[in-house]
């Protein structure tokens, strides 16, 4: 009789236990299907090979500038579904401030929009109507209902689920984003995204742009001609990752934000301090491009390059010898020629000039023009972060101007760059004047790009289905990023058609 109670509280425990769990499993499925799904953020019915996304929170003005420069933003973003999902708005009367999703998907090839906005049942059945769509007239899936709009040009597949009304011109794509409410895992499960997506929602008053640099750059190569593919592609060597505030006004694109610092191209500028000085009177007035790299700690740099590129010792060699605190890549263009160009300070405690020499370059075998001493160079071409983009810099040639050394690869060279840098400098290239006041004053990778529309420098690098391509409009190009503070890089690009 005494064992009776301990048995009876002891099929009570384990009762209550299994309730509990039972309870417990039931909360969570509930939460998972009705109260999670119920009030989900936009971004997690986001799939997870998305290549970029708009997260648009001034729908007025975002559309305003969309359309005006929707040429521009059809070829980098493929927007040519942006009116139609604009028109879905519109029909629908919603509010004119709604936040909205819109991000880019490669399917088949081809990139892909989906579209994403809040909406709840009462406006979404009006829509219909506006549509004259029959409501019975759908496809079932996951307990959705997928409905068609539009003609064999253009035809939408849209759905309500949740109230969140999404919309793409690919009905899987739309099934993924319905499928991936109702998953936990989403974006926002990749940690380095979700790291600069919190930026984004700490500040809801500016529309965002946010890239993955692989997704985006894999089917923009297509675009590119097949000799220059492999070098536009290195662009996914920045990172894996960016975040932008986006701005777009008439003929401008103005991005803003952070790059998230995980791959060797930026971790290696690290300890690095920013820099302000900009030698503009060492680049002539029609340079086509330059590369500016601010390395104030040449000796922690010149660790980090060896770790980079462990094999090129004659490349680091020669950057032992110039130990340069900064350095330019630049071109210039006579006739049909391009001419590259790479400057380092001429610091005499550093190096002296006659140290550069050739050994078999003699007094009487140095070449004068136009006051300029025109010197053969015994060093070997540098590799450095800028080469990830472009070629090596070649410094068989040099010449000293305005304290700073020019390598060139040719006598031929040095002589193009002496008379073009005593005709004019870029500080009186008005848009270089533009470009400047669009980058941050401290950086310490910054790019310029100026495309002459009179001998356009972006129609040869185009692929030749893309030759009328709209972005060989493009006047200036701008990038900038300075050495990561933590693991984010502050990051701007400016581009003016």
């Amino acid at each position: 009789m005494k064992q009776y109670p301990q048995d009876s509280r002891r099929w009570w425990l384990v009762t209550l236990t299994i309730l509990g769990i039972l309870i417990m499993g039931i909360g969570i499925i509930l939460y998972h299907n009705f109260f999670r799904q119920n009030n989900a953020k936009l971004i997690e019915t986001v799939p997870e090979d998305a290549a970029f996304v708009f997260e648009i929170n001034n729908n007025p003005n975002f559309v305003k500038s969309a359309l005006a420069t929707k040429k521009y933003l059809d070829e980098l973003f493929s927007f040519d579904a942006f009116p139609g999902f604009q028109s879905f708005v519109d029909k629908s009367q919603l509010e004119s401030n709604l936040s909205a999703i819109i991000s880019g998907h490669l399917k088949n090839e081809r990139m892909v929009l989906l579209f994403s906005t809040r909406m709840d049942e009462r406006i979404f059945k009006e829509l219909l109507k506006t549509l004259k769509i029959d409501p019975r007239n759908y496809v079932s899936f996951e307990n959705t209902q997928i409905y068609t709009y539009g003609t064999h040009y253009k035809k939408f597949n849209f759905v309500l689920h949740n109230n969140i009304f999404a919309a793409s011109e690919d009905v899987d794509l739309l099934k993924q984003s319905i499928a991936k409410l109702r998953h936990p895992h989403n974006l926002l499960s990749d940690k380095q995204f979700k790291q600069l997506y919190t930026i984004t929602e700490k500040n809801t008053k500016q529309d965002w742009l946010i890239i993955n640099h692989e997704r985006y750059a894999d089917p923009m190569a297509n675009m590119i001609a097949e000799d220059y593919r492999d070098e536009f592609l290195k662009i996914k060597n920045i990172a894996k990752w960016s975040a932008f505030q986006i701005r777009i006004s008439d003929n401008e694109i103005h991005l803003d934000g952070y790059t998230l610092a995980t791959e060797p191209f930026l971790t290696k500028l690290t300890d690095q301090p920013t820099d302000d000085e900009m030698p503009t009177d060492i680049l002539p007035f029609n340079a086509n491009f330059y590369y500016s790299m601010h390395t104030p700690e040449p000796d922690v740099f010149r660790k980090q390059m060896a770790s980079l590129f462990p094999t090129e010792n004659a490349s680091l060699a020669s950057w032992d010898k110039v130990q340069p605190t900064s350095s330019f890549l630049f071109s210039i263009s006579k006739d049909t020629l391009t001419y590259y160009y790479f400057a380092v300070p001429a610091d005499t405690n550093i190096i002296k000039s006659e140290q550069l020499l050739a050994e078999d370059q003699t007094p009487d075998s140095i070449v004068h023009f136009k006051h300029f001493d025109l010197c053969k160079a015994g060093l070997a071409p540098i590799t450095t972060p800028l080469s990830t983009f472009h070629q090596h810099a070649d410094m068989t040639y040099f010449t000293e101007y305005h304290g700073y050394y020019i390598f060139a690869n040719s006598i031929t060279a040095l002589k193009s760059y002496v008379s073009a840098i005593l005709a004019n400098t870029i500080l009186n290239n008005p848009y270089y004047k533009v470009s400047k006041n669009n980058m941050p004053t401290d950086n310490n990778i910054e790019f310029f790009f100026f495309n002459n529309q009179d001998n356009n420098k972006i129609s040869p690098f185009m692929d030749k289905s893309h030759k009328r391509s709209a972005l060989t409009e493009a006047k200036v190009f701008t990038y900038s990023v300075s050495a990561p503070v933590g693991d984010l890089s502050t990051t701007n690009i400016f581009i003016k058609f």
